[in-house]
């Protein structure tokens, strides 16, 4: 004889309860959206990281160029080109006196007030740029000397509100700043002596 079935629930059934999913699910959604603020806030500080390396090279990178340039100059010369732009002509040494090369550096402000654009003999050094919203805030020299200059730069992260500042005077080391005639005349006469 057939044994009647009997049906009958397990207590350790697989699946979850309309009550349990219920409960969970604002848990999960909690959990998910902090995940994803955290993510977004280390976005957000990777970018501001990366804006604020960019205002660095843009103060220190044409700050060295210019350094260099000094650092093996026969002369420096200032030259006005209109209200918004000023050259910084620099010399460079060479044997040959009848050499006659120079190095131009135009700082020009922009049109709009808001920065600076640095150009060396036409080409672009820094300035403004579409990466992020780094401008060169200020950014002017001073010749105190034949053979000294003082350059300022500042730039400033619009992202961040950081500013990177740089203020430095620049010596020539003498090569080339009297005529090479002369210390080649100084040379015999110290040779003879």
């Amino acid at each position: 004889m057939p044994c009647p079935r009997k049906h009958r629930w397990k207590a350790d059934e697989d699946g979850f309860s309309v009550l349990e999913l219920l409960a969970a699910l604002p848990l999960i959604w909690l959990a998910g959206f902090c995940m994803l603020n955290m993510f977004g806030m280390g976005v957000r500080y990777y970018q501001g990281f990366l804006g604020d390396w960019e205002l660095m090279q843009q103060v220190r990178i044409p700050m060295e160029e210019i350094a260099q340039d000094v650092r093996y100059c026969r002369e420096l010369q200032a030259e006005v080109m209109d209200s918004r732009s000023i050259n910084l002509k620099i010399r460079r040494n060479y044997k040959n006196e009848n050499d006659d090369y120079w190095q131009r550096y135009r700082f020009t402000e922009l049109a709009d007030g808001s920065g600076y654009w640095i150009r060396k003999n036409n080409q672009p050094v820094l300035g403004n740029t579409s990466l992020s919203a780094v401008v060169l805030q200020e950014c002017y020299f001073q010749i105190l000397a034949p053979d000294r200059v003082r350059v300022v730069m500042a730039g400033c992260n619009r992202d961040t509100g950081h500013v990177f500042r740089l203020d430095r005077t620049m010596y020539s080391y003498g090569q080339g700043l009297e005529q090479h005639g002369q210390q080649e005349a100084g040379g015999e006469a110290g040779g003879g002596a």
